[in-house]
């Protein structure tokens, strides 16, 4: 397992705690304020960071997420500008897991091996490529694997045992674990209560995080008493990004860090 991912998820697990994972629109209301809000994000609880290259046509996102990014490009966001962004955080934060979430046609545009390249040059530890799955994701793992970067395949509650175990297989630094298919934003709590966590471990033993939907402390308590071993919060945190209002957004951040501790240790 990449060394800082593995280093934070045994960090959360010793403190009773599942890994706090906020994700951000990179380049969102320019350079200076981005890097700003990263800085918040980190001092007040993240665990690792998920961040999303803007994309014209991201149909894996709801409103909010398409809203922010439309906008970051509309601000000028572009891939190289992007990179960039990523290793001023890098250098500012040397030991926090740094994760991409994208597209495959901003994989494939300037070459895959490239932009493994890249990634590994501005610091980053894994890519999620939301619209490619275990079985498509040959060429792009290789040039991951050239590059030191862990790949990250999304799975959902309902997937039959041959495909968990292939993402297990393939996963080597986490499981990105969603209820169901649909897109961010959308309430994941009613689907929480039906999860069938115990099926899930018996395939993959790689931590597993949980995502598209968690609104806000509550669920995201409900997911930590469960067992995951990281939270994604997304929708929740861009809504404060697209307004720039970092105060509402550092109140949802401790109360995010305070909901993901678990009642009992593991």
């Amino acid at each position: 397992m990449n060394h800082r991912y593995a280093q934070r998820f045994d960090e959360a697990r010793k403190r009773g705690r599942s890994a706090l994972i906020p994700f951000a629109v990179i380049g969102l209301n320019g350079d200076e304020s981005f890097i700003r809000w990263i800085d918040m994000l980190i001092d007040n609880g993240a665990d690792a960071l998920e961040l999303g290259i803007p994309f014209s046509d991201p149909v894996a996102d709801g409103p909010v997420i398409q809203k922010a990014s439309a906008q970051a490009l509309a601000q000028g966001i572009t891939i190289r500008r992007a990179f960039s962004l990523i290793d001023k955080v890098r250098a500012r934060h040397p030991s926090i897991p740094i994760g991409l979430l994208v597209y495959a046609n901003l994989v494939v545009a300037g070459g895959i091996d490239a932009f493994y390249q890249n990634a590994q040059k501005s610091g980053v530890d894994s890519v999620l490529i939301a619209d490619v799955p275990v079985h498509m994701g040959k060429a792009f793992e290789a040039a991951a694997q050239k590059f030191g970067i862990s790949p990250i395949y999304i799975a959902t509650s309902d997937c039959d045992s041959e495909r968990l175990s292939a993402i297990g297989h393939h996963s080597n630094a986490f499981v990105y674990m969603v209820s169901r298919p649909g897109v961010t934003g959308t309430d994941l709590r009613p689907a929480l209560s039906r999860f069938d966590f115990t099926r899930i471990r018996r395939y993959i033993d790689v931590p597993i995080v949980i995502g598209f939907g968690i609104d806000g402390p509550e669920a995201a308590r409900q997911a930590a008493e469960m067992g995951f071993d990281g939270v994604v919060v997304g929708t929740a945190l861009v809504k404060h990004q697209l307004a720039d209002d970092v105060v509402e957004c550092q109140t949802l951040m401790q109360a995010l860090a305070q909901a993901v501790v678990r009642s009992q240790r593991d």
